[in-house]
């Protein structure tokens, strides 16, 4: 696997759209409705070049919007206007970077003051969009509609287990399918299963709903279920003990629909999970025992390397190992940050150090056969409005 290292992104987030293009957000100083605004561009790395979205648009940070897809040529964004006293008819926009297209594919009423948090939204594809909202029902404390592009109505997602629990995650993990997460981490009613979209949507649309979802696991009352997330084939998780607090990381081979659990015996001391990584389908962890952090491998039960304070690792594969450490260079200097990449397993190895920038880390991305660091770079300065831009309309 290769490294690319992409350091000129001045960008507060940063995630991926497909093999080639990335997505850029940097907030602004300026707000509607007490949302926050902020600009997109879409980065083509391999091309080097950025296009800025639909910049004439003011875009709000209205809701949290995931995709189902990662390989696509799109991203969703969210515009207001106001229609009332507390009152907003909210636009979710689909912008093709391909052709330059861009186009409503949904319009919400939203009452700010009925509403309990911030909405979110699932774009399972370029047309169709799952919005979800918290209200203030105790009986069905949450609302699902599934919005078209040309589509007079909305749908409504009438399932009590998403009314009652709501979808707190679709992650995209192979072709079509995706992993979707219903109710929240470290509660005791917790659903993980996989979905096929295509399937989802054409159900959905005639009012099918009995098999939403192909179940993986399910917490119950002396079980939680936390720390979701996909690689490869793979679907990993961790089911905690209410009772003892004891810890099993689950991961689910998809294409044999088989499980495998690795305990944490807490080596040496009571320790408790912090991250997961997937290294050839085997856990490999970080734990805190009382603010020493560790990694360890769970399948062989034994500790790769005791971290030091204030260091923290990012990123784990079977080639590399991503740090973010604090070092200084001479004993009368300040410590300062910076991204250190080893080859795996050679944490604080020198002779296995291959990288070291003094950046702020944004995310790390595996892409086929590359591991993109994603690196801030040098600002120009406070982003400022020109006299065009302050003029957009909401």
């Amino acid at each position: 696997m290769d490294i690319v290292v992409i350091k000129n992104l001045n960008s507060d987030r940063c995630e991926k759209i497909n093999d080639t293009a990335l997505l850029n957000i940097i907030d602004e100083e300026y707000s509607f409705a007490g949302f926050s605004e902020f600009r997109m561009y879409v980065y083509d790395y391999k091309k080097n070049y950025r296009i800025d979205v639909a910049g004439e648009i003011a875009k709000l940070d209205i809701a949290d919007i995931e995709y189902a897809k990662n390989d696509r040529d799109y991203v969703v964004y969210t515009s207001a206007v106001s229609i009332g006293y507390n009152k907003l008819l909210v636009y979710f926009y689909s912008y093709n970077y391909l052709d330059n297209s861009n186009r409503v594919i949904a319009e919400y009423k939203l009452d700010i003051s009925k509403a309990d948090g911030r909405m979110k939204a699932f774009v399972l594809d370029e047309n169709n969009i799952l919005i979800q909202e918290k209200t203030f029902n105790e009986e069905k404390p949450f609302k699902l509609y599934i919005y078209r592009q040309l589509l007079d109505k909305p749908i409504n997602v009438d399932i009590d287990v998403l009314s009652k629990y709501g979808v707190q995650k679709i992650i995209s993990y192979h072709g079509n399918n995706c992993v979707i997460q219903i109710g929240r981490d470290y509660s005791n009613v917790t659903y993980i299963g996989t979905i096929l979209i295509n399937k989802f949507i054409s159900e959905i649309s005639v009012n099918i709903g009995t098999d939403l979802y192909n179940s993986v696991e399910q917490s119950s009352e002396d079980t939680y279920i936390a720390n979701l997330g996909v690689c490869d084939k793979y679907i990993y998780y961790m089911k905690i003990n209410a009772e003892d607090g004891s810890e099993q990381v689950i991961v689910y081979d998809s294409d044999n629909n088989s499980k495998r659990i690795r305990i944490n015996y807490n080596i040496n001391e009571k320790s408790k999970i912090e991250k997961i990584f997937l290294v050839g389908g085997e856990p490999i962890v970080i734990t805190d025992s009382n603010g020493k952090y560790k990694v360890v491998n769970l399948g062989t039960q034994s500790e790769i390397m005791e971290l030091m304070k204030g260091d923290e690792v990012l990123y784990i594969d079977d080639t590399f190992i991503v740090m973010k450490e604090y070092i200084r260079r001479f004993f009368w200097q300040k410590y300062s940050e910076v991204v250190t990449v080893y080859r795996y397993p050679g944490i604080y190895d020198d002779d296995k150090r291959i990288l070291v920038e003094n950046r702020r880390f944004l995310d790390c991305i595996q892409n086929n056969d590359e591991l993109l660091i994603l690196l801030e770079g040098e600002r120009d300065g406070e982003h400022k409005r020109t006299e065009e831009e302050s003029e957009k309309k909401h």
